[in-house]
């Protein structure tokens, strides 16, 4: 989860899709994100699309509670997420909630094979002048 923070803070899209299998699924995104995504490779393009909006942003994370079971593990990590708008970098959005996701052991490691947000709230502000 670390990674995947990272690599999308970073726009490091190479890294990003390393985090995900190829038959990964995407949901629990607000409209105009579609309910489902499929694939490791759409999960990347609509990342790549959606920050195209945010001058800057910035994952943290916190608990993380993950069950292992054998090749196999779920996580929950709690999310805050700190979004700049580029076409007014005054105006932001922050983001609460938890992703919930299961991951697969791989050759290369672990990887999310389904990925999920319970967003709690957003809140939308203008910074102070």
């Amino acid at each position: 989860m670390h990674r995947y923070s990272q690599a999308v803070d970073r726009h490091d899209f190479a890294r990003l899709r390393t985090c995900f299998s190829d038959d990964c699924t995407m949901s629990g995104y607000p409209p105009p994100a579609p309910e489902l995504i499929v694939g490791g490779d759409a999960i990347v393009e609509y990342i790549v699309h959606a920050l195209q909006k945010y001058g800057r942003t910035q994952h943290l994370l916190g608990q993380c509670l993950v069950e292992i079971d054998g090749e196999t593990a779920r996580a929950e990590t709690y999310v805050q997420a700190f979004h700049l708008l580029a076409a007014d970098p005054n105006q932001t959005a922050h983001l609460f909630g938890s992703y919930l996701d299961h991951f697969v052991w791989t050759d290369a490691g672990w990887v999310i094979d389904d990925h999920r947000i319970d967003i709690i709230h957003v809140d939308r502000r203008t910074a102070a002048t």
